[in-house]
């Protein structure tokens, strides 16, 4: 007897330092393999010929994003200043990442500005050289002695006070800086990416070189507002927003989950196993989808949360039955009785959710396809991991807890849902699913 406890106390410890060694690699492959693609690109099936021909001319001719950075201050001086500082600061920042900046225009004014004549109208030129043959003529025709003018009508000038109009309004529109509002105030530069529009690690890296540039800038000028508009802020703001989601959802998922387990099961000790054992499951279901799918999207990203509110089933049903079992036996038999009832059955169940998941693999939605694959390998990893984890934590640290499980729900479902009669209750079901049809 001694030499078998032995013997499994050493199994033990192979299972559990097994079972960190997997949930340490999955931790990593999960921080540092499984990126969060929110484009809606990553969507779409790989396979498919029109996304392929995309995928190719984006190669040839990249839709590069183009971004706004504004630089608000309350006088002109602070603006210039400030302006000077922010555009040369984003023209140090190096070409995989800014292609062009334009903060500046006085060398496009002053090339226009040289070259005006060519920007004139059609329209508007036939129309100065008719004025001037018509004025070339009139002062030849003042400077004839032998000429009397019998007409003392006034000369009209309009079409002549017109051209000079739309002159000085060129002038003027051309002396002004397209990136400087009418006040002086703001300043506007246009920055033009050198990658993709859908590369969120290049977006990512981008805004934090700008944030940085920005920090030394506000500190100089307190009074100057800096701001950021355009593609590679969008898409880093929705990027942030997805993650946020993801987070929440899983921090609410754990929280109201871990309230009906404490009011049923009553036991911190027995929550805080679930609840290590789950975790533990998601990691390692994450650390899977790393090494098959190798990023999640916009449709898998929330699927840490429905893996552990589905996978947590196995382990509460274990749990159940083993707190059930400690009333009549021992701490090792009424563990053991608890995995042979509850086997089979929940990796009968185990198998059933992840072939509903893996049904969705079916359609050529890659969407659909990553979700099928992570969810049915999380459910999967989940029943392994109720299996093998949570019985030795049970063994360690559950010997202690006798309660039983608390009979509320029972009680409220056997009185919503008790029917004595089974016709009674085959026809009520039957009335449901025909309206819910």
């Amino acid at each position: 007897n001694g030499a078998g406890a032995l013997r499994d106390l050493d199994i033990a410890r192979w299972i559990a330092a097994a079972t960190a060694l997997t949930v340490g690699l999955s931790v990593y492959l999960t921080v540092f393999h499984l990126p969060l693609r929110a484009d809606f690109a990553y969507l779409l099936p790989a396979d498919a010929p029109s996304v392929k021909d995309a995928e190719r001319l984006a190669q040839r001719m990249p839709a590069q994003d183009t971004m706004l950075m504004l630089v608000v201050a309350p006088d002109p001086a602070s603006r210039e200043a400030a302006g000077k500082q922010a555009l040369a600061g984003v023209q140090s920042i190096g070409p995989e990442l800014v292609q062009q900046v334009e903060g500046d225009d006085s060398e496009l004014r002053a090339f226009v500005g040289a070259h005006r004549h060519l920007y004139v109208e059609l329209d508007d030129l036939k129309l100065a050289r008719k004025t001037l043959e018509a004025e070339v003529a009139a002062a030849k025709a003042r400077a004839n002695p032998m000429l009397i003018d019998l007409d003392d009508a006034p000369r009209d000038t309009k079409a002549l006070d017109e051209l000079r109009q739309k002159q000085q309004a060129g002038e003027s529109q051309l002396a002004k800086r397209s990136s400087v509002s009418a006040d002086g105030r703001t300043q506007v530069l246009v920055i033009k990416t050198a990658f993709r529009g859908t590369d969120v690690e290049k977006d990512l890296a981008l805004m934090k070189q700008l944030e940085a540039l920005a920090g030394p800038i506000r500190h100089e000028h307190p009074s100057v507002m800096i701001g950021f508009a355009g593609g590679p802020a969008v898409t880093v703001a929705e990027h942030g927003a997805l993650t946020r989601g993801m987070v929440l959802s899983s921090l609410i998922t754990m929280l109201l989950v871990g309230l009906v387990l404490l009011l049923h099961l009553r036991s911190v000790k027995i929550l805080l196993m679930l609840g290590a054992n789950i975790l533990a499951a998601t990691i390692v279901a994450f650390g899977v989808a790393a090494l098959t799918v190798g990023h999640l999207n916009a449709a898998t990203a929330f699927l840490g949360a429905i893996i552990a509110g589905n996978g947590v089933n196995y382990g509460i049903l274990l749990v159940a039955r083993y707190l059930e079992e400690r009333r009549e036996h021992p701490v090792e038999q009424a563990l053991s009785i608890a995995l042979a009832a509850t086997l089979r059955p929940t990796l009968v169940a185990s198998l059933g959710a992840a072939i509903a998941y893996g049904a969705l693999a079916a359609t050529a939605f890659r969407g659909f396809a990553d979700f099928a694959l992570i969810g049915g390998a999380g459910m999967l990893v989940c029943w392994v991991c109720s299996y093998v984890m949570l019985p030795l934590m049970l063994l360690r640290f559950g010997r202690t807890v006798t309660k039983e499980p608390s009979r509320l729900f029972g009680r409220a479902v056997v009185g919503l849902f008790g029917f004595r009669r089974p016709a009674i209750a085959l026809a009520v079901a039957g009335t449901l699913s025909i309206g819910a049809i």
